[in-house]
């Protein structure tokens, strides 16, 4: 009988071993704690993550496809060259992550907390991010198409030529400063200014 994602994550725990090049489909995962592995070229399609928790685990050619990571605890880990396509991160805790050449593709990723991250590279495309959490972020050739960012918040992060022309902002809760550089409609703008307290009205 084939070993299960547990008993990997424990053997590369105990043993200091990686997880390289497995494909797991269609399997509900529960009440796992992973801490300082990685896991390498590798596929989850269709997978649960219930009550489970990642620390310090890096991900490295990871492709994760229609997967639930739900309220799931990512602390301090590492994405890199990843891929997640039509996944449910919903108010997933990814604070201080580092990504580098990551894509994020028609995922749902309400409340999401992406705080303290560093990410290079890294494409959100089709993403609803609303009230989510991009505070105190170092973003380096990050992209945002087509997103939904209604009431996230953005503190503490530098906005400088991150084009939002085709996201939505509405109710975005961002400071002034951050917003330098930042690439929007002239009706975002509109909608932006009244973080500066401008009253707009009709000649």
């Amino acid at each position: 009988m084939a070993d299960s994602f547990r008993d990997m994550v424990e053997t590369a725990m105990d043993e200091g071993v990686d997880i390289d090049s497995i494909r797991l489909s269609a399997d509900a995962i529960e009440d796992l704690s992973a801490f300082g592995i990685t896991v390498s070229a590798s596929e989850f399609r269709d997978c649960s993550f219930i009550q489970c928790a990642f620390e310090r685990v890096n991900f490295a050619f990871v492709r994760f496809s229609h997967c639930d990571f739900q309220s799931i605890p990512f602390n301090r880990c590492s994405f890199h060259n990843c891929e997640f396509e039509n996944c449910r991160l919903t108010g997933a805790d990814m604070v201080d992550n580092t990504l580098r050449h990551t894509n994020f593709t028609d995922s749902m990723m309400e409340y999401t907390n992406l705080s303290g991250s560093k990410m290079t590279d890294v494409a959100f495309t089709n993403c609803r991010l609303t009230h989510g959490y991009l505070n105190n972020i170092a973003f380096k050739n990050t992209c945002f198409v087509n997103c939904d960012l209604t009431g996230a918040e953005i503190v503490s992060t530098r906005l400088n030529g991150i084009d939002f022309t085709t996201d939505t902002l509405t109710g975005l809760l961002v400071s002034a400063d951050a917003l330098k550089g930042a690439v929007v409609t002239p009706l975002q703008a509109l909608e932006l200014s009244r973080l500066l307290g401008i009253i707009i009205k009709d000649a």
